[in-house]
């Protein structure tokens, strides 16, 4: 998982918020125009226990979960977990467009096991390239996300949120994965 996921502050899960909504913006325009600017939806907060729980919130049945873990501890990748993200919010699409008010996009947020095959979900996720505007993005996705996670937790040290603590091994590490 990538760093501070499980540590006593969870500064992993909002930085990711963060890195999630960034990426909507701008790989997911439209969505992002929905929720954000139209509804008010917060993506952190939305998807706070989608990064924290590594989905179990999601999907109702241990063995969807399992599927992704499953992907996620054999590709050893931090990024896996976001390209879930990115995969869900792309299948969802159609859905988020139809919502009128915050509330609709909050409980179909809530019910996406629902909406979402499994096996659509994790070939998605587990491409090179997820689908429409990401086709274009191909492999320097991974690195996007971690240039992304790199930034926004330099922002959030800068602000005061927490001190970075952290030492360079461990960024090292996650960049080496990320080639």
């Amino acid at each position: 998982m990538p760093e501070g996921y499980y540590s006593e502050k969870m500064e992993g899960q909002y930085i990711d918020g963060l890195v999630f909504e960034h990426l909507a913006r701008e790989l997911f325009p439209k969505v992002y125009e929905k929720l954000k600017v139209q509804l008010g939806f917060d993506f952190a907060v939305s998807t706070f226990n989608w990064f924290a729980t590594g989905f179990v919130n999601v999907f109702k049945d241990t063995e969807s979960c399992f599927r992704v873990w499953d992907v996620c501890f054999i590709r050893k990748d931090g990024r896996f977990i976001m390209r879930v993200a990115l995969a869900l919010l792309g299948i969802m699409e159609k859905d988020i467009l139809k919502c009128r008010e915050r509330k609709e996009a909050e409980d179909l947020f809530s019910q996406i096991s629902r909406k979402v095959d499994i096996d659509e979900l994790v070939s998605l996720a587990a491409r090179p390239s997820l689908r429409g505007s990401l086709f274009r993005r191909g492999p320097e996705l991974d690195q996007e996300i971690f240039q992304l996670r790199t930034h926004y937790r330099e922002k959030c040290v800068q602000a005061g949120m927490w001190v970075d603590d952290n030492d360079d091994d461990d960024d090292d590490n996650e960049e080496e994965e990320a080639k």
